[in-house]
Parts: structure tokens; C-alpha cells; sequence
């Protein structure tokens, strides 16, 4: 009976320390730990960028690392990322250590991966950049969640994702007034524009103009950092994207 409790007890124990302390979700609540994401845009943007939620599985409020490792990538092919409120230009290779957010039990991050498709003059350019994320804690460097994204630029493809549809906004950063521009689905006139905190707390929501494709809001009352704002229509959100306040 002895040797029974003793094995239950080591099987427990390795469970809890094999367990995935970090999961990665998308936007949309897909789980994608672990997972390799191909995505295909055509025609040819210049900027890409998806959002995922790093989630606290564990029991233990944890510090979050994060490498990131190009396996491939055509010219002028660049990826950046934002993890919390804090943004990185395409050369950092790791979250640096004071930059590191501390995640509560249960409770999760932004994570943005940002991909950039120009060349040295800001043309657009067509082209393939692979690359791999790994998560990991501080407390727990063994334990990786990793995410594999392959973007394709002006390649013919199926997005895993559901159709959005594009959005911009400038200046950005703003400093007082920004300009958002916005193509609604065909046949929808009634929509919203949605501005949120990094965490995603709504802070305004505003009507957008019918038969129109650009509204201009005064951000000015916003403090300085990093938002997120969404287009609504028809019930869906159809686009979000980030925006930064100076």
C-alpha cells in the first residue's frame, strides 16, 4: 500500500511539473500552444500584426520570458513583437530581463507578433518570413510554450484566420487627434469604433459616420502608452489593431 501511495504521489508530481505553465491564445480563443500558424496575405501589405493572450496556467504568479528565433525570411522581411505594454524593434532577439511582466495565476498578457514588408525605400515588397516564439518562465526555464508563424506576403493562400478587414490610423503615434480609416463588409452601414486599454478594459466607443471610411477622434485626454481600437460591425468585431498615444 506504501509503494502505491508513493507512486501516486510521484505521478502527481510530475504531472505538475510537466504541465504547460504557459498556453498561448489567439484573439479569437483559439488555443495555438505548441502549434505552427501559416498565414497568407494577397494582396501585399506592409504591415501585419496578430494578437495572442499568454495565459498563467500554474498555481504560482510567474515571470514571462520570450525568445524569438528567424528560421527563415526572404528580403526586407522583418518580425517585431509587443509583449504587455512594452514594444521591440525587429533586431531584439529576447524579452529583456527588467522588461519581463510578472502574470498572476490564471490571468494573461498581450502578445503582439508584428511582421513589416518593406524595402529600404517603403515599397511594399512579396516574400516569406518563418519564424519561432518560445515562452518560458523565469521560475520554471525548461517548461516552453512555442508558437511557429510562417507569413507569407502577396502569396495566393487561405488565411487560418477569418477574414478582416483592414484598418489605419495616423498619425501614429498621436498626440492629439487621430484619423482612423476603416472599409466596412459590404452592406453593413452601421458600425463602431472601440478604443481599449493594453488589457483590454473599453475606454470609448464611438459611432462610426454611415457611407463614410474615415472618422477623426481627439485622443488627447488619453495618457501617454499603448491602446488597442476595433472596428464592430453586424454584432463581429472584423478588425483591431494597435495604436500608440505620445
Amino acid at each position: 500500500m506504501k509503494k502505491i501511495f508513493l507512486l501516486l504521489g510521484f505521478v502527481c508530481a510530475f504531472n505538475v511539473l510537466s504541465a504547460q505553465h504557459f498556453t498561448i491564445k489567439h484573439e479569437d480563443g483559439t488555443d495555438y500552444t505548441n502549434a505552427q500558424i501559416d498565414i497568407y496575405r494577397n494582396p501585399a501589405i506592409d504591415f501585419l500584426s496578430e494578437h495572442f493572450n499568454l495565459v498563467n496556467e500554474t498555481m504560482s504568479n510567474l515571470k514571462l520570458g520570450l525568445r524569438k528565433t528567424i528560421i527563415s525570411a526572404d528580403n526586407y522581411m522583418e518580425a517585431s513583437f509587443c509583449v504587455a505594454i512594452n514594444c521591440y524593434a525587429a533586431s531584439v532577439m529576447e524579452l529583456p530581463e527588467g522588461d519581463r511582466p510578472d502574470i498572476v495565476s490564471g490571468e494573461s498578457t498581450l502578445f503582439f507578433a508584428d511582421f513589416n514588408s518593406v524595402d529600404e525605400e517603403w515599397n511594399i515588397v512579396s516574400g516569406t518570413i518563418k519564424v519561432l516564439y518560445e515562452f518560458y518562465s523565469d521560475e520554471f526555464p525548461n517548461d516552453i510554450s512555442t508558437l511557429t508563424i510562417t507569413f507569407n506576403n502577396g502569396l495566393t493562400g487561405i488565411d487560418i484566420f477569418e477574414e478582416k478587414y483592414e484598418t489605419s490610423v495616423y498619425p501614429n503615434p498621436v498626440i492629439d487627434v487621430a484619423n482612423f480609416v476603416y472599409r466596412l463588409p459590404e452592406g453593413q452601414t452601421n458600425a463602431t469604433l472601440t478604443i481599449m486599454s493594453y488589457t483590454g478594459n473599453k475606454l470609448r466607443e464611438i459611432n462610426l459616420p454611415k457611407n463614410q471610411n474615415k472618422i477623426s477622434v481627439n485622443l488627447s485626454d488619453l495618457p501617454t502608452g499603448i491602446y488597442l481600437y476595433s472596428i464592430n460591425s453586424g454584432g463581429k468585431t472584423i478588425a483591431t489593431n494597435k495604436l500608440v498615444v505620445q
